[in-house]
């Protein structure tokens, strides 16, 4: 799939603790707008039973559209990716997210988040998603900019 979606910040916090707040599945609610509840994790599937890891799979709502997430990359403390199972109600489809984080160098960290899928072309949503997800996931860094101090760039 095509590069769909991307947004980058630069966070003054470590990439430990960058990623553990963003790889905390469950309170992805806690900085992610459109999510408003906790989300639904499942270790059951993880390559490192429970736990974060391969196969760990999430299960939001997020503005309506319930997602399944299944964790593909998992690198601690550096890097995860997730594909959103096929669902008839999402625009999209071969949907992967890849979310890195680097040091910077002076103890702060550069988060690129990008978002890979082909829109479904009967879906009039999928004109409009990549523009939605650009727009969300810079408010969701936006709100760790808020938490740790930095900048979306």
């Amino acid at each position: 799939a095509d590069l769909k979606a991307f947004s980058r910040a630069h966070l003054n916090a470590s990439p430990k603790i960058v990623f553990q707040k963003m790889a905390d599945h469950k309170n992805l609610n806690q900085w992610v707008p459109m999510i408003d509840h906790e989300v639904k994790v499942d270790f059951s599937k993880s390559e490192t039973p429970g736990k974060n890891g391969v196969g760990t799979i999430r299960t939001c709502d997020f503005g309506g559209d319930i997602l399944t997430e299944v964790i593909q990359f998992w690198e601690q403390d550096k890097s995860y990716a997730y594909s959103v199972l096929p669902n008839d109600n999402v625009a999209g489809e071969d949907h992967l997210g890849v979310i890195t984080i680097e040091p910077d160098g002076n103890g702060g960290s550069l988060v690129t988040w990008r978002q890979y899928f082909n829109p479904k072309p009967w879906s009039l949503k999928a004109k409009i998603m990549p523009f939605m997800m650009s727009m969300v996931m810079d408010k969701a860094l936006n709100n760790l900019t808020e938490e740790y101090g930095g900048v979306v760039l």
